[in-house]
């Protein structure tokens, strides 16, 4: 596994998946792939993690069709909407029970 550090802005979107979107196959063993992937994303004209999670359920369902599967599908996508009071992770807050 790999280890990131990210710094969102508000507004940004980010979308994590296991390797059973990429790998889910069709009837003829084509592989969804994350290019297409990222093509039905850069089309999506929304940033609603909701409506993002549907699209790609539904694109990937469509492409695989009566093909069996062999990985879960497993997603999670969000919008950091940031908070002018945010923690700087920086910083050593201190941690009250008020």
């Amino acid at each position: 596994y790999r280890e990131y550090t990210l710094s969102l802005s508000p507004g940004t979107v980010l979308l994590v998946y296991t390797d059973g979107l990429p790998e889910a196959t069709n009837t003829r063993e084509e592989q969804f792939g994350l290019d297409r992937a990222i093509a039905l994303l850069n089309k999506a004209d929304t940033t609603d993690p909701d409506t993002i999670i549907h699209l790609l359920h539904d694109s990937v369902m469509a492409f695989t069709g009566s093909a069996p599967q062999f990985d879960d599908l497993t997603m999670l996508s969000l919008v950091w909407n940031g908070h002018e009071d945010a923690v700087s992770p920086a910083s050593d807050p201190e941690i009250s029970s008020d």
